[in-house]
């Protein structure tokens, strides 16, 4: 069972790449014109991945640099064409680095194997003691091409957005967990809070945008006694910090979420027993809780969300809630956030 798992994961990670755009990096002439030597790189290939990946969140453009350190670094358009031949690369970045005295200067090539030509020169220069400096800006003019001429929408020229809101929600909630499920009949919830964004662009791809929120919300219930049960009114409040991860489309503002959290509940149970006065009983617990629902974003201002929050409290035996509900967030305070590739 274990052998045939790992086959099919084996097999589902061999097919990623075929749903995304490769770039293959050659190794790279190092020339050092202080001692005249020329030697072919794969540490500034492997620079060049890694740093182009940071922009890359959504691994839909693979940059695969070529390890093998027997093949030397192609100089011509023909020795580029041979290594797109015997590793099946459809483009092909080679080039050099050129070290001198004071400065570092780049110049990379890209080989559109298909149509055997050159597509893209891509140059750079900086310091001597700008190295990654200078891979970075590489990188960036490398990212920024693929970005315009195949339409990734990896580079939004949108920043993201620091922002402050406070929600208000209105729902329904009730027991579905046995031996709690015929002590009360849930009738309204009603919740306020603060909700923050530190970034709505944090882990953005080509067609949306991910990011956290961080909640604190205080939420009221009430429930009423089954049929013939003692229980009078049952008053509940709940503190919780919820997490919440948005799934949102980049075109329409609006998509998924789903959450999850801590929270911490009083109870306060009013009891009228056969033949006896009434009387009132507080009880509190921790539980946690999870949710799970979709957002449309009215402007830049007003939210609107449908979601069914569920519940657990650390009883024996647990106290499971759900509780469908609609919010309205409004957002008090929102500037731009950090750009998170800088």
């Amino acid at each position: 069972m274990i052998r045939k798992t790992l086959l099919v994961f084996i097999f589902i990670f061999a097919l990623l790449p075929a749903f995304g755009l490769e770039i293959y990096i050659a190794p790279i002439s190092f020339i050092d014109s202080r001692t005249d030597r020329v030697s072919s790189s794969i540490e500034i290939p492997r620079d060049i991945a890694r740093e182009s990946e940071r922009y890359l969140t959504g691994k839909k453009v693979f940059f695969r640099y070529i390890r093998n350190r027997e093949i030397n670094a192609p100089v011509s358009v023909i020795d580029a064409i041979t290594l797109s031949r015997l590793e099946r690369a459809e483009y092909l970045l080679y080039g050099f680095v050129e070290r001198r005295e004071y400065t570092y200067r780049a110049e990379l090539r890209l080989l559109d194997f298909e149509r055997r030509e050159i597509i893209r020169i891509f140059y750079s220069a900086d310091d001597i003691n700008n190295y990654e400096r200078l891979i970075r800006d590489l990188s960036y003019k490398i990212v920024t091409y693929l970005d315009n001429v195949f339409a990734l929408g990896v580079l939004d020229d949108e920043p993201g957005r620091f922002s402050l809101s406070v929600p208000v929600s209105l729902g329904y909630w009730s027991y579905i967990s046995s031996g709690w499920i015929n002590t009360a009949t849930g009738t309204f919830a009603f919740s306020a809070g603060l909700d923050l964004i530190t970034n709505d662009r944090a882990f953005s791809d080509f067609k949306n945008k991910t990011y956290l929120a961080w909640g604190f919300n205080v939420e009221y219930r009430y429930g009423i006694g089954k049929h013939d049960a003692e229980l009078q009114g049952l008053h509940i409040i709940i503190l919780s910090l919820p997490v919440r991860v948005h799934i949102e489309s980049l075109s329409k503002e609006d998509g998924l979420f789903f959450g999850f959290g801590l929270l911490y509940e009083f109870n306060i149970a009013n009891v009228e027993e056969m033949y006896a006065n009434k009387k009132r009983y507080l009880f509190s617990h921790m539980g946690m809780l999870g949710s799970v629902g979709y957002q449309w974003r009215l402007n830049d201002k007003i939210r609107v969300s449908f979601d069914n929050l569920v519940t657990v409290s650390f009883l024996n035996p647990p106290m499971i809630s759900f509780s469908p509900r609609i919010s309205f967030l409004y957002c008090v305070y929102s500037r731009e956030a950090v750009n998170k590739w800088k």
